[in-house]
């Protein structure tokens, strides 16, 4: 399968770049990006080392740092995001 996304941008967000240069994780935010990333995969099935398991953490990641940081909003904008949408897409038409 072959993906046209080429990368998630701080304007991407909607955030100022300051802001997204900035942002720091702590432990507990990392497990929660990890717990929605695992939830969207097994939703999904894509196996965790299919290069698009980074792609759609990134994009994770960036929707944290938009400030969907709670499990609940980062579920909800995750399930929103056209990227996530079509890697989703693209795994069910074409396998992973």
């Amino acid at each position: 399968m072959s993906t046209q996304i080429a990368f998630v941008s701080q304007w991407e967000c909607n955030i100022p770049m300051k802001s997204f240069l900035e942002t720091t994780f702590e432990p507990g935010d990392l497990r929660m990006v990890e717990a929605v990333l695992d939830e969207w995969r097994g939703h999904s099935l894509l196996p965790r080392d299919h290069p698009d398991s980074e792609l759609a953490a990134a994009i994770l990641l960036c929707l944290f740092r938009a400030g969907n940081d709670t499990v609940a909003k980062l579920q909800a904008a995750a399930s929103q995001h056209r990227g996530l949408i079509d890697l989703a897409a693209a795994v069910s038409r074409d396998g992973p």
